[in-house]
């Protein structure tokens, strides 16, 4: 299944695109998941909790950045996982590329999920809702994350250019 999710962000692409690839930061944006330290082969390890219908699943496996492209802001990322109990399995794709647009950054996500096992099972239509709702709760958790690294960069800014010290002060949705 194809997940197209966009969303906007006030810092520059050059900062937005750097916590987009730094997958332990952003880890904590995946409801029901986690995302361990870089492991020597690059890939991190990551579980996932997920409802789908009346069943639990949790997944185990490994994240890791397939592509990256630093002058263009775009990575593809790889989540590739099993059902810690059963034989279903999920792969997802996604590709992030950012922009400028607006007052700072324009996310632009297309990923791709296939699985199998119990969950594959399930009604496409229940599985595409579970699908979308998780992909759109993450694009969510990452703006909010985004939005709280640009103003820490902003307050430590300030800081270092001699003025009073920075205050924290929650920006705006």
């Amino acid at each position: 299944m194809r997940i197209e999710n966009d969303f906007e962000v006030p810092a520059a692409p050059p900062q937005t695109y750097g916590l987009l690839v730094d997958l332990e930061r952003v880890g904590p944006c995946i409801p029901g998941g986690e995302v361990g330290p870089r492991d020597d082969d690059g890939s991190h390890p990551a579980t996932i909790a997920v409802k789908v219908g009346p069943m639990r699943m949790n997944y185990r496996g490994k994240v890791r950045i397939d592509e990256q492209d630093d002058a263009a802001h775009r990575a593809v990322l790889v989540a590739d996982v099993r059902e810690q109990r059963g034989q279903g399995t999920a792969k997802a794709t996604m590709t992030m590329a950012v922009v400028a647009g607006g007052a700072g950054s324009l996310v632009e996500t297309v990923t791709e999920v296939k699985l199998t096992g119990r969950a594959a099972q399930m009604g496409r239509g229940v599985v595409d809702d579970v699908a979308a709702r998780l992909v759109g709760e993450m694009a969510a958790m990452r703006r909010e994350a985004l939005l709280l690294s640009a103003a820490l960069l902003e307050n430590r800014l300030i800081a270092e250019e001699g003025s009073v010290p920075a205050k924290l002060v929650a920006p705006a949705t």
